[in-house]
């Protein structure tokens, strides 16, 4: 960071040599980046080094990410609000009828009626709970803006496609397990 420059809070110190100066940990997998230059890569992750030093707030985020989040945000909202406010209401006015048909009847209420009242409140309560479980999962979506920090910062490109990649790294985990189990084998002769 250049000394004129206002140092952002959350932000990482740098030596003079331009390397993380402070523990200071990784945004994607929480590796502690000390030492590293800024220039760097996560050797854990890929991540580079200056995304997570910059400090993490949302204002470095891709919109269309923060738009996600609320809409996350509202969908919880709208759930609580429903849970809280209009489901009494709805309680109330399901159950006037279930009142009415009892007290006309001068017993209890048509057993149709009640089942009725009882599958609208849980078709309500269903419908809000899947809003609140959506909302919810909008905080879990990764910033698509990462990926293309890599190429913004050092003109980083992946050259392996992710199928390829993923086909590379089964191989090599199974040649890795298979060379483990040959040096068990052999120390246990």
């Amino acid at each position: 960071m250049e000394p004129d420059q206002p140092k952002l809070p959350g932000a990482a110190t740098l030596d003079a040599d331009g390397r993380v100066a402070m523990d200071a940990q990784c945004v994607s997998c929480g590796y502690n980046l000390r030492t590293l230059k800024v220039e760097a890569l996560c050797p854990e992750c890929a991540q580079p080094v200056a995304y997570s030093i910059q400090g993490y707030f949302l204002r470095f985020a891709s919109p269309r990410w923060i738009k996600g989040l609320a809409r996350g945000t509202a969908l919880v909202l709208i759930a609580l609000g429903g849970t809280v406010v209009v489901g009494p209401l709805l309680s109330l006015a399901l159950s006037i009828p279930t009142m009415m048909n009892a007290a006309q009847s001068q017993g209890a209420p048509s057993t149709r009626l009640v089942h009725v009242t009882a599958s609208a409140q849980f078709v309500y309560h269903a419908i809000l709970t899947v809003l609140a479980i959506i909302g919810l999962l909008a905080p879990t979506r990764r910033d698509p803006a990462q990926a293309g920090r890599a190429r913004e910062l050092f003109g980083f490109e992946a050259k392996t496609p992710f199928e390829e990649g993923l086909r590379r790294t089964i191989a090599w985990y199974r040649e890795y397990r298979a060379a483990i189990a040959r040096r068990e084998s052999r120390g246990a002769r």
